[in-house]
């Protein structure tokens, strides 16, 4: 038997390829991105203290250069940045890093004067802030008749604000009139707890300046028993009572006026007595004689002699007082031809009493050879800069001195019984000759 062998066969398999494929050669492919750069950004914070306002900060890329900027509010001013030296307003700043900055402010220091020009107290205006406060005992008419005369000194020399008007009784009736005064700190250093210790006078001032804003106020204080008896004259006539009432309204509130130009200053220290009270009076006659027929209160007045403060017309006052200065009538107490205007009537500790009335006359011979506009209002103007007397030579090319020699030579000169020279009293409506409105003080 044959033997088999296995021959192993070796199989082959062909692929057939093309020409290309057996010359390329086979790659791999790797797919690869650029990274996005990175951004490097701070932030910038910007706070503020009391008193301003400022920009706002965020968030920054590195190297941004920008400027914040602090704005003070009123009243306010600008210190400078907590977080760098710089003292400007306006702060430029590269970020390169997290920054802080915090825009400081502090309150500016006012001067009495600079709060009293900011709130408009030397200004005249319409609708001002008044008031009174009466006792409990006071008669709702009495009140209606403040108002009525108050409103006309208002349109004609001009309305200004936080005037009060006080009527007190017995304290049991005050107690409103107590607390109204308390409220205002009226004399609070005195300690005072009823009417009677005031000290009550009528005109008077209440102005303090602390903390806070000043409390200013003119302040006419009287007591009830004074408008039963104005003056305590004895007038039986209730047309008579309401009269000396309503010169008593005119009087204070010119003084209130006057002292308003002063701002922070005592006009009382600075202005000559015989100006400050003459004036008063020469200002309220003019409005009584202008006004007076509109008060049903004063029906049955209606004579020049009758209307003014003293019970004789304006120029039979001036011819009585060139008759006594002349030797031609008798005078009256200390007032006689050996009396003279001079430099004692400028302070009310060395004025004497008996010339309350008589310098009245002083002013209108002050209006008569300039004008009421200066004798009553430019004088003023110029005031508070230059000092009264200094403001009596510009508007009057005269000293005090000069002008008393003038003035007691012309008293004594011409005949004393001639009316008085056009320009002493005018006639009809005061602000056609002396426009209080227009007032500007100067305040350096």
């Amino acid at each position: 038997m044959k033997k088999l062998s296995f021959i192993p066969i070796l199989l082959f398999v062909l692929f057939s390829c093309s020409p290309d494929e057996e010359r390329q050669a086979p790659t791999n492919t790797v797919q690869t991105t650029t990274p996005e750069p990175v951004v490097v950004q701070y932030t910038l914070t910007v706070t503020v203290s009391e008193g301003g306002s400022v920009t706002d900060g965020g968030i920054f890329d590195d190297g941004t250069e920008l400027t914040i900027t602090a704005t003070p509010d009123e009243g306010y001013a600008f210190v400078g940045w907590e977080g760098s030296t710089a003292t400007e307003e306006n702060l430029t700043i590269t970020l390169n890093s997290n920054q802080d900055y915090q825009a400081l402010f502090e309150l500016i220091p006012q001067t009495l004067k600079d709060r009293l020009i900011e709130i408009g107290y030397n200004l005249p205006k319409e609708n001002p802030k008044q008031e009174l406060i009466a006792a409990s005992s006071v008669p709702q008419e009495l009140i209606n008749d403040f108002f009525e005369v108050q409103s006309s000194l208002n349109s004609t020399i001009g309305g200004y604000d936080n005037y009060l008007m006080v009527i007190w009784d017995t304290n049991e009736n005050s107690q409103n009139v107590i607390d109204k005064l308390k409220d205002l700190r009226f004399n609070e250093s005195e300690g005072w707890a009823s009417v009677e210790e005031l000290g009550l006078s009528c005109l008077t001032g209440n102005l303090w300046y602390g903390p806070g804003e000043p409390d200013e106020h003119d302040i006419c204080i009287n007591s009830y028993e004074w408008f039963l008896n104005p003056q305590f004259n004895n007038h039986p006539q209730q047309n008579q009572k309401s009269l000396d009432t309503y010169h008593m309204y005119a009087h204070e509130y010119f003084h209130a006026y006057q002292g308003r130009s002063y701002l922070d200053k005592n006009l009382n220290e600075d202005a000559p007595t015989w100006w400050i009270e003459g004036a008063a009076l020469y200002f309220q006659n003019l409005w009584m004689l202008q006004n007076y027929s509109k008060f049903s209160k004063l029906s049955g007045l209606n004579y020049e002699r009758e209307l003014t403060n003293n019970g004789r017309s304006q120029a039979e006052n001036y011819k009585s007082f060139k008759r006594i200065f002349q030797g031609i009538e008798e005078g009256r107490g200390s007032i006689n031809e050996n009396w003279y205007l001079t430099s004692l009537e400028e302070s009310y500790q060395t004025r004497d009493n008996n010339t309350q009335t008589f310098v009245e006359i002083v002013v209108a011979y002050l209006a008569y050879i300039t004008s009421p506009k200066i004798a009553m209002i430019k004088i003023l103007e110029d005031g508070y800069d230059l000092g009264f007397e200094g403001s009596f030579v510009k508007h009057t090319g005269l000293t005090y001195q000069e002008f008393y020699e003038d003035f007691n030579n012309f008293m004594r000169s011409e005949n004393p019984n001639s009316d008085p020279p056009l320009g002493m009293f005018i006639k009809g409506d005061i602000n056609e000759y002396a426009d209080f409105w227009d007032i500007k003080v100067k305040t350096q």
